[in-house]
Order: C-alpha cells, then structure tokens, then sequence
C-alpha cells in the first residue's frame, strides 16, 4: 500500500478544507470603534481648546468695541456647552457662525479649524459623558458614529494641505519651506488615507509634518502660519481611529469589583459599561458574595473600598493600578490615556487616587442601590 508523500509546509486537504469552512473577518466599518465616551473626550478638549484660543485673542488685542466683545462673549458661552455636551449641535452652529463673522472663511487654517465642529453638528446628540445623556439609564444609549461623519475630515484635511501648498502659485509668489512641506504632507495624506493598512501611516506623517513646524516655530522662524499649525493639531484627535488601539480580549471576562455605597464607583462602573461593546469585564460589588468565593479572607482584608480588578491571570490589582488597566483593556482613546497614565510612577498615581478617594463621598452623593440602574440587556453584567 502507497502512502501518498507529504512536503513540508504544504496544506493538507483537512487543512483546506477548515480554511474554506472559516468565514473571512469582516473589515470594520470606518469611524465604527468611536464609542460615545472617546467621542465626548474629544469634543471636551475641542471645547476647551476653543474657550482658551478666544480669551487669549481677546487678551491679545484688547479693544472697547462693543461688537467684538459682544461676539467673544458669545463665543466663549458656546465654547462651554460645547465642552459639556449641552446642546451641542446648537453650540457648534454657533461658534461656526462667529468664526466666519469674526475671520475671512476662505482662508485655509479657518476651513481646518471648521472641521471637528461640522462633524460636531452631524454627529447623533447625547454620547456617553455629555450633559445631554445625563440621567439616562443606558449608559451606551445606542450611540453610534455615522462612518459619513469621521469620512469628511479624514478627505478634507489632505485636500485642504494641497490648497495650502498651491496658495503661492495662486498668488504668484515664491512658496516657503512650510507650505512645500505641508503640501508634500497633504499628497501622502491623500494618497494613503483611503486604504485601511495606510491611514495610520498618513496619519502619522502628515502629524510629524505638523509637529515640524512647531519646532521651527520654537526656533524663531518667520514662515510658518501659526493659527493654520495650531487648527490642524487640533484636529488630529478626529482623526485619530480607535480601531488603531482595539481592546485588550481575553478567552474570559475580567472582574471588576467595586463600592456599592460609592457614587463615583457607580460612575466608573456606568463608564465601563458604555465603552465595553464586547464585554471585556463582570462587576460585582465589594460587598457581595461573589468576592469572597474568588478572594481568600486575608487578601480580602487588604483592599481598599473603592475599586478592585481580578484580570485573567488571577491577579488583584488596586487603586491607579486597577484604572490603568481597565483604560488598558478597553482600547482606543483609553489605551493612549493609560500609556501615559503608566508612564507616572506608580506612588505619584496612587498619591492622586488616594486624594480622590477621600474627597469622593463629599462629591458624589450616595447611590441609593448598591448596583447602579441598568437596562435588561446589562442585568447579565453583573454577578451576586
């Protein structure tokens, strides 16, 4: 009887035949891994940069006008709301309107700048962490980002750097080592961004083009827009894709045990469940049942009434260590927070997580229940 020769290396039938049989990996939808917290993150330091970029021009060119005050007294009201998520279409409507009365519309950096608020103005109402999702008892909420809405930035920000670097020729004068820089940045940008394997790649030149110009700033150079550079880094957290960072996955849900007589517990908990769409982690309170089967009595002893991570490897971890890892796990925005967060020694952080932890029944009122209210399709979250 023959046996039929095998080379290394080569597939078997049963080999191919498993591959037929598995399904291929559906490409995520674009802007799909923005969760309403990550969104609310950036539209937070969006707000925030807005509030500090009008009282510094108002400093900066101080005047008795009474329309000029007026328009960044407005400003600066709608920059806030902005910052809170409360009326936030209204709030980026409005500071559009007063950036195009305040500063010529056609200019390149203004366009830039406009960006992240039309997204603001075309992104669904009431993420996780806004004012307008106050009180709601899905802490999710069936947030979702149109793929249209993170689209627009991501197309226009390159197209807007080649009208930059074509400007001089326009104009019909000699064109500065920025603007080639920055057009020779844009065509990279235009040219990498529609394929998923590139757009990190874009992402990163077209940012370290940017950051060049900054240095040469800080050099004293004279050719470089400075409101264009500073519209342009600000837009970068749009542009930024979470799905670059996907969540930690582990073959079983980590624990994560808390204070259920504890308000900013609660919040924790309500955060957790609203940027975990593929239920990384289980809760349980502190004060349940469930800690004392996976727990011994003297570990049990040691930990603070507060937060407490049981990860997949068995390990307790406690205090900052046990936020850093949850931000860890949850990927995207949160991982970037975590690298840097885990970049401070760990007494420092826990020097900070302890000052929290003394002030945060002062802050945060009691909860009534010792789980946080929840809607039917999260009941399974969590374990007595």
């Amino acid at each position: 009887m023959s046996e039929e020769a095998t080379v290394p290396g080569a597939e078997t039938d049963a080999t191919k035949a498993l591959r037929a049989a598995t399904p291929a990996p559906e490409p995520v939808p674009v802007g799909s891994a923005w969760t309403g917290g990550q969104w609310s993150f950036v539209r937070a330091v969006v707000g925030a940069g807005t509030i500090v970029r009008i009282v510094e021009s108002a400093i900066a060119n101080p005047t008795s006008h009474a329309t000029t005050i007026t328009v960044a007294a407005l400003g600066v009201v709608a920059a806030i709301a902005l910052t809170l998520g409360a009326w936030t279409q209204v709030a980026a409507v409005a500071l559009l309107a007063l950036q195009w009365k305040t500063t010529p519309s056609w200019l390149v950096y203004n366009t830039v700048r406009d960006l992240p608020l039309l997204a603001f103005v075309l992104a669904p109402a009431a993420p996780f962490g806004s004012f307008a999702a106050r009180g709601r008892v899905d802490p999710d909420g069936g947030w979702r980002l149109p793929a249209l809405v993170f689209k627009i930035p991501w197309y226009s920000i390159g197209l807007l750097a080649l009208v930059h670097g074509v400007r001089p020729f326009l104009l019909e004068r000699r064109a500065t080592v920025g603007e080639i820089l920055i057009a020779v940045s844009g065509a990279l940008f235009v040219a990498l961004a529609p394929f998923p394997q590139t757009r990190p790649i874009a992402w990163i030149q077209h940012f370290v083009a940017n950051a060049l110009l900054f240095a040469f700033l800080s050099l004293g150079e004279d050719w470089i827009d400075v409101d264009m550079s500073l519209a342009v880094l600000s837009t970068f957290l749009l542009l930024f894709d979470p799905s670059w960072f996907p969540p930690h996955r582990t073959a079983a849900p980590e624990l994560v045990f808390f204070d259920g007589h504890c308000g900013l517990c609660h919040r924790l908990v309500r955060f957790v469940l609203a940027e975990d769409r593929e239920g990384l982690f289980l809760f349980s309170t502190l004060q349940g049942e469930k800690i004392q089967t996976v727990l011994d009595e003297a570990t049990r002893a040691r930990l603070p009434a507060s937060v407490v991570v049981q990860d997949s490897q068995g390990r307790v971890l406690v205090k900052s260590a046990a936020v850093v890892h949850v931000y860890e796990r949850l990927g995207g925005i949160w991982r970037v927070v975590a690298l840097l967060l885990g970049a401070i020694p760990t007494a420092l952080r826990d020097l900070g997580y302890d000052f929290v932890a003394k002030v945060r029944h002062q802050v945060f009122a009691r909860p009534a229940e010792s789980c946080p209210l929840m809607p039917p399709r999260l009941k399974d979250r969590f374990v007595a």
